[in-house]
This record gives C-alpha cells, structure tokens and sequence, in this order.
C-alpha cells in the first residue's frame, strides 16, 4: 500500500460550512481506492500551505514513507515522510525502453560499438540488453570481476565482442554511451557521442527523464497535479503492478527539450552518421 496526499478546499458556500471548514482544519481525511490490481489511500488536507503534519503523519501510518504528493505541497524535513523512491521503476522503464529504439538501428551488427558505464557492477541488465544490437561491448566499471564471466558467455553465445575495462577510452569511437548511473568519471576528452542516462549528465546530447503514460484504469481515478512517474513508481513498488515496468517510454528529455521516443531514435542515427 502506498498513500496519495493531496490539499482541498473544504469551505462551504455557507455560514455552516464556514463553521464546519473551521471545526475540522488541518484533520485529514482518508478514502481507500480499491481495484482488482491495487490498492491504495488518497489523504485529503484542507489547505496545502497549513499541514498539521502530526496529524496527517498518524493518518498515513506505514505509509508516510511511500508518499505520491501533489504539486505544491512541501513535504517538512526529517525521516518520518518521505516519497515514494521511483529508482527501480526508472530503470525498469529505461531497460525496456533502450530496446525498442536499439531495434530501430539498421546498420550492420558489425559496425555498431556501444559503450556501458557501470562504475558498482549492477547493470548486468543492461549489458545484456545492449549486446543484442552491437558487434562491440565496452563496459567501464569498477567491478571487473563481476563482467568476466558474461564476457565469455556473450562471445560463445553471440559471438560479439565485450570489452571490460576500469577506465574510459577512445570514448567517441563509440555510437553511443549508456550511463544508466551517471557519469562519475574523470574525462580526458569532451563526449560528443549520444548519452542515455536516468537524469541528465549535463553533456550535449544527453537522452534523459523517460516517461511513460499511465494505462486509462489508473489515469482516471488519478488526483490532479500528481507527478505521473511517481504515481507509476508506486503502483509497481509497492502494488505490484508488474506489467508497468514493461512498459516502453514515449517521451524522453534531450538537455531541456522533450521529445519522443521516436525522435529520439533518429536524433541518434542523426548523430553517429
């Protein structure tokens, strides 16, 4: 279960209302959403700018630190609220979308390079992904020994080339760079190919900030002003609304414009004629 917190205005048009707004300010009201798929609170606050966050705090029980909270509303510091972390379902959105657009690609496998910055050795998934559409893997990482074994795995199985290194060379040679994690590395020179990362990595011609919509189930009983990712995030994290991390982007940001998915596919052919 996750919870929804949203502000209202619960004024009346009438001297009982008033009253009525008055008696019951800053008390939240609770009301449960109950579907087939999932299961979750909507926490109702009169007025977004005057929370009695001791009160809302005791009304969201468990569910303080997976929080989806409409725009405007000011979550206060400390641990006891929190949002709901959408890191997994980010990635889960990337993956399945890097393979779609990698499919676009037509040149032969041969003469595709792609680069994988994985600094902590956790994005086997994506290599995995990225070997399907290359002749050549170079994967940059801390973690060496965790790569070993899928480099030989991937040579016998499709006879492409994956090469494991702890520092970042020749990085141009490359069509494009996947940096799922950022980039925390120490450039020799400027990156001028395509990067694809979560969030933006402030270089040129950074792919960043995939979206993806929300089937119309869950759209329509939707709060206004939600942030649809995380909205998304927590019907997969804490509902396991599992077929939402199958689900491809259909837009994305490049520095600070927003694209689609298919443009973003030719802006990157575009790139590494």
């Amino acid at each position: 279960m996750f919870s929804i917190l949203v502000a209202e205005d619960e004024k009346g048009n009438n001297i009982i209302g008033r009253i009525r707004s008055l008696l019951h300010a800053g008390r939240p009201k609770i009301e449960t959403i109950r579907m087939r798929e999932a299961s979750f609170y909507i926490v109702k606050v009169p007025n977004a700018k005057s929370i009695k966050w001791g009160k809302v705090i005791s009304a969201l029980g468990k569910t303080s630190l997976k929080l989806v909270v409409q725009q405007g509303i000011e979550l206060p510091d400390g641990e006891q609220v929190k949002k709901i972390d959408t890191t997994e379902y980010s990635h889960k959105i990337l993956q399945m979308t890097i393979d779609y657009v990698f499919r676009q690609f037509k040149k032969p496998l041969k003469d595709i390079k792609m680069c994988l910055l994985d600094p902590r050795g956790i994005g086997l998934e994506y290599a995995r992904i990225m070997i399907k559409y290359c002749g050549c893997l170079k994967i940059v990482t801390g973690k060496v020994d965790i790569y070993e074994d899928f480099s030989e795995q991937m040579l016998d199985e499709y006879g492409a080339l994956v090469q494991v290194s702890e520092s970042l060379e020749n990085v141009n040679d490359n069509m494009l760079i996947v940096a799922p994690y950022g980039i925390d590395l120490e450039l020799t020179v400027p990156i001028m190919v395509p990067v694809i990362s979560i969030s933006d990595t402030g270089l040129a011609h950074t792919f960043h900030s995939f979206r993806a919509q929300t089937p119309w189930r869950f759209k329509e009983i939707m709060p206004h002003n939600l942030d649809e990712h995380e909205y998304q995030a927590a019907l997969y994290e804490c509902c396991n609304v599992v077929k939402l991390s199958k689900t491809i982007a259909t837009r994305c940001c490049c520095g600070a414009d927003s694209i689609n998915i298919n443009q973003m596919a030719k802006n990157i052919l575009d790139l590494t004629h």
